[in-house]
């Protein structure tokens, strides 16, 4: 009877094995995280940012099932493209902005100048759209927040008055707050 249970053991010991799988787009400690989240294995995953590195011990199956999750999750975001035009009369300043963010990622800036403040949070729509959370924070610290989808290259205005209330459209230039301007546009063709 002493045999079987080392054969056991032998056999366990061989069915394991260690690899380490390169995570190319997201942080190794982030995909861990993500990966402790969904129904657990009995592979043993370490992470590794320095080396950018996910370290599997399993069983090839086990092993194989961790890596079919790491395709999941280890994808290059989106990015999308925003022109971003703002105006403050009462500050009599104006600047714009070229950007190109990760899609579901927050960008923020401030304009020192007036101490407005601005938050986008983009998000690529399968639809060709783009939608964008904003968070504005006027000079005199009222802070709005909105979402709004952008069509490409048809601008969306938006303005702050000096009340703190969201106020879009054309009439957005009367006003004395902030002003704000935002374009998906596509700056991947040439043309």
């Amino acid at each position: 009877m002493p045999l079987l249970p080392a054969f056991l053991l032998m056999a366990q010991a061989v069915s394991s094995q260690t690899i380490d799988v390169p995570i190319i787009n997201v942080r190794p400690s982030k995909l861990l995280t993500i990966l402790q989240q969904l129904p657990a294995t009995k592979a043993q995953v370490v992470a590794d940012d320095e080396k950018s590195m996910l370290t599997l011990t399993g069983s090839f199956a086990e092993i194989n099932e961790i890596r079919t999750r790491i395709g999941l999750f280890d994808v290059k975001r989106q990015m999308v493209d925003l022109d971003l035009h703002v105006v403050s009369p009462i500050d009599h300043a104006e600047w714009n902005a070229c950007l190109t963010l990760q899609s579901n990622l927050k960008w923020t800036g401030t304009d020192e100048s007036t101490g407005a403040r601005l938050a986008l949070s983009p998000r690529r729509n399968d639809d060709g759209t783009v939608t964008v959370m904003i968070v504005a924070e006027s000079p005199d610290h009222q802070k709005i927040q909105s979402a709004v989808r952008l069509k490409l290259n048809d601008p969306v205005m938006f303005g702050v008055p000096n009340k703190g209330h969201w106020v879009t459209g054309p009439g957005v230039t009367v006003i004395s707050g902030l002003q704000i301007t935002l374009t998906a546009v596509d700056r991947s063709k040439k043309g």
